[in-house]
């Protein structure tokens, strides 16, 4: 499940995902706007296999997916929750399970907050 964030193709993915039309992308890099499509199929096709693989991992039923923007809802069947995994440069690849808890008084309020 590694994903190459010091890669072009996922700078160019951050920056799509980010709003930048494509063509804008090339520009950018100084490359064809063909070399930027090309190389967000392929990291598309890299980031779906990142959350299909850590939701198999964790046993979870994928619901939904936007590969281009680094998402995976689902459903966790054992303990009948909803699920969220997310990919991030900075925090990687994050599994969010919706829990009924104070979280005004958790002592990660803050990392989770500055996560979602």
């Amino acid at each position: 499940m590694f994903l190459p964030t010091g890669e072009k193709q996922f700078e160019f993915w951050k920056l799509r995902r980010g709003g930048l039309p494509n063509i804008n992308i090339a520009h950018s890099f100084n490359i064809s706007r063909q070399a930027v499509s090309r190389a967000l199929i392929s990291m598309d096709k890299r980031i779906e296999n990142t959350l299909l693989e850590m939701a198999q991992a964790n046993q979870i039923e994928m619901e939904s997916m936007s590969s281009e923007r680094g998402i995976l809802f689902g459903h966790l069947v054992p303990l009948n929750v909803s699920t969220l995994i997310f990919v991030s440069e900075k925090y990687g690849v994050q599994v969010w399970y919706e829990h009924e808890g104070d979280c005004g008084k958790c002592s990660r309020y803050r990392e989770c907050i500055e996560l979602l």
